[in-house]
């Protein structure tokens, strides 16, 4: 999937707000076998340092394809137990059996999730755990809006691709929960806990909606475009993202997004 290429500091512009659902996630996890633990899209690293700081005898391995992201990860100390690795997620494989799989707002990246569940699940020792945040708000104004401009007439030919089967831009990106539930139930022996929680982002400045998803959603579009035609594409959304997420009277803009969490324990 073409996914463009991550910014740190833009993705840190919310580094909070992004951050708290994965804290959120950790926090659900129970005790854990013996094995490692591996991070799979640790970004800049936040959630991996958590990790190894709660579980500091476990060997922890952090994952990213991003040189940036892992630059940025490395760039603050790190426990020795925390290795920074870059690899390709996608067609990842635990070389032993791992005490706990974590992936905070990355899976949603890649395709047939039917396989890659059910194929995480089994790099599990027994007793280990698949923990997994993936944001379910592709059909809201704010994604809807990206893809509606993408397939408009001065940006098609170079942007339609992304709106595809495969594309990052589509609006099935995330199966219902439901859907998730009979994927790992077979292989999730010790149970598994689905749940959906709204952040309801409080978020001030110019052009707020637009500065969050160009940290994320946005980038494989802007990645496509020239100078010329990236200035014209985000002045459009702005204009009318601005209308869908209007700016309140104390000027604060009200965000909402939703995320999908699931521990499965094997």
């Amino acid at each position: 999937m073409d996914s463009g290429i991550w910014n740190p500091t833009q993705y840190l512009k919310f580094g909070g707000e992004r951050l708290r659902p994965g804290f959120e996630l950790l926090a659900r996890i129970g005790d854990l076998p013996p094995g490692p633990i591996y991070d799979l899209g640790c970004g800049t690293g936040e959630h991996a340092r958590a990790i190894a700081a709660r579980w500091p005898a476990h060997q922890v391995i952090a994952i990213d394809h991003s040189d940036a992201m892992l630059r940025q990860a490395a760039s603050a100390p790190t426990p020795p137990s925390l290795a920074w690795r870059k690899a390709d997620i996608a067609d990842w494989a635990s070389p032993e059996p791992a005490a706990l799989i974590f992936s905070n707002a990355t899976l949603h990246w890649l395709g047939d999730h039917a396989a890659l569940f059910p194929h995480l699940m089994r790099q599990l020792a027994p007793g280990g755990t698949l923990a997994v945040q993936m944001p379910v708000n592709f059909r809201e104004p704010s994604h809807r809006l990206i893809r509606d401009l993408a397939l408009s007439a001065p940006f098609r030919a170079k942007l339609t691709p992304l709106a595809e089967p495969g594309g990052p831009l589509r609006d099935d990106l995330v199966a219902p929960r439901e859907t998730y539930y009979d994927w790992l139930a077979p292989l999730a022996r010790g149970g598994i806990d689905l749940w959906e929680t709204d952040y309801l982002t409080v978020l001030s400045g110019e052009r707020p909606v637009l500065e969050w998803i160009r940290g994320s959603i946005l980038r494989p579009a802007l990645d496509r475009l020239d100078a010329s035609e990236r200035e014209t594409f985000l002045d459009t959304l702005a204009a009318q993202l601005a209308k869908a997420y209007p700016r309140r009277p104390d000027g604060t803009t009200l965000f909402p997004f939703r995320r999908l969490f699931m521990i499965a324990r094997a």
